[in-house]
């Protein structure tokens, strides 16, 4: 799914798991982070749409980079 996030803001997602992934990789193993790569916040949750609505709730107009902890996979929206 392509959203509206830009490359810069997508990159400065990645960096922030990266600098994370050491903590919550094993603290959170299987969970899902979502990252708003504008505050640099971050949000954790055993379930996708739990961590969005938490995300949504703080920021309601932004875009979130969300990434399955402890997977390669990643997800915008």
């Amino acid at each position: 799914m392509d959203l509206d996030l830009s490359p810069k803001q997508i990159a400065e997602a990645n960096e922030q798991y990266q600098r994370l992934k050491p903590t919550v990789e094993v603290k959170y193993p299987g969970q899902f982070i979502v990252i708003d790569p504008i505050s640099k916040e971050y949000w954790i949750a055993p379930f996708l749409a739990d961590a969005f609505r938490i995300a949504k709730n703080a920021y309601p107009e932004r875009l979130f980079y969300s990434f399955k902890i402890g997977s390669e996979s990643t997800m915008r929206g």
